[in-house]
């Protein structure tokens, strides 16, 4: 009789349908309390009654899955947000570095300040005028014998500058005396970050510039 009950049983355990709780690509971290007993009810009342297992293991299972998910969830998270091209914390890394940048504002130290001429075509001469926060000329350069150099990197020096920015004005020409295209990188010092408008915007002496003006830092 007993035989005949356990094989009773084990027919209808074993060709019964067994109900889905959840699709088989839910997303465990997202688990909800609820859905989670679901499913711990459903592989009690779905087991073998005479071949029953110990289910501790699976809770315990379960559990640590959810918590591996969750942290590789936070991980992620967090990556994000300090790798990301415009992340805030990414940028902060440069707050006091030195850079070289598009535009006009160069930063003297010690009487010195690096700066990168990059012309259109070569040039038979170039000026550059140097004014100071107020507009007034403090000092002049002219270079020549430049040969078919395009792209010209130049140390400004005056000792008598005190440390601070400057405003650098080029003028480039061709043997000809006409004007040729020059783009001007100048350096900096990064004082702080600011997103605007969901950009990350780099600042010194009171002026920002996005991140892809830089062309280098350090140095």
């Amino acid at each position: 009789m007993i035989d005949n009950r356990y094989e009773y049983a084990s027919s209808i355990y074993n060709t019964t349908p067994k109900p889905t709780v959840v699709d088989a690509n839910y997303d465990n971290a997202q688990m909800s309390n609820s859905d989670f007993l679901k499913v711990l009810l459903a592989d009690l009342q779905w087991q073998n009654p005479l071949d029953a297992k110990d289910i501790t293991d699976t809770i315990n299972n379960t559990i640590k899955l959810r918590e591996i998910e969750l942290m590789d969830k936070f991980s992620k998270a967090l990556d994000s947000l300090s790798n990301g091209g415009n992340s805030l914390l990414s940028a902060a890394n440069l707050i006091g570095k030195k850079i070289m940048y598009e535009g006009n504002q160069t930063y003297f130290q010690n009487g010195k300040s690096d700066i990168q001429i990059n012309l259109d075509s070569p040039a038979s001469s170039i000026s550059i005028n140097i004014l100071d926060q107020n507009g007034n000329l403090v000092d002049s350069k002219e270079l020549t014998n430049i040969g078919n150099q395009t792209n010209i990197n130049y140390t400004l020096q005056n000792s008598s500058l005190p440390d601070g920015y400057y405003t650098v004005k080029i003028t480039a020409k061709d043997s000809n005396g006409n004007n040729i295209n020059a783009n001007l990188l100048s350096s900096a010092v990064v004082e702080k970050i600011s997103k605007q408008n969901n950009t990350i915007m780099i600042g010194f002496n009171n002026n920002f510039i996005s991140l892809d003006k830089i062309m280098e830092i350090g140095g």
